[in-house]
């Protein structure tokens, strides 16, 4: 079971003079690089898995361009 709580603990990184840092989170996968970058990248691969167990997600909307959401 994935620990949820790790993602609990990340901060707000925008600094007061306006500069900001980003936290990164790695993980390794037992896949083709072209798998991953599907599951990551297609919003129907990405409504399978987004979530915890149990959890639904009808629809996914992804944005890569630089300010992007």
């Amino acid at each position: 079971m994935t620990d949820w709580k790790g993602l609990a603990t990340l901060k707000d990184n925008n600094k007061d003079d306006g500069t900001e840092t980003f936290d990164v989170v790695t993980r390794v996968f037992d896949a083709p690089v072209e798998e991953v970058w599907k599951a990551w990248s297609d919003p129907s691969y990405v409504t399978r898995w987004w979530g915890p167990t149990g959890f639904t997600s009808p629809a996914a909307e992804l944005d890569f361009r630089v300010g992007g959401a």
